[in-house]
């Protein structure tokens, strides 16, 4: 990330168990330091995107999880 700067100013997130075939869940109950990674587009990231490709729960149930998880954690702005 810190080698494309400011040309990448879209970044996606996702989150699960990191096992192939797996379904995702909500950003912040799986693996992926997602925090970290949010941190280190700091100053670049202008659109932060979260993608459910497959969702091992309800789908509206884990993005309303993860929007309060995102802006919550003052990682993005909206309402949580």
């Amino acid at each position: 990330m810190l080698e494309f700067g400011s040309r990448a100013p879209l970044l996606h997130s996702r989150d699960g168990p990191a096992v192939k075939g797996q379904p995702h869940v909500a950003v912040g109950e799986g693996v992926i330091d997602v925090l970290a990674i949010v941190k280190t587009g700091e100053g670049h990231t202008e659109w932060l995107i979260v993608e459910l490709d497959q969702c091992g729960t309800d789908m509206l149930t884990a993005i309303a999880k993860r929007c309060k998880y995102l802006v919550g954690g003052g990682l993005a702005r909206g309402k949580s």
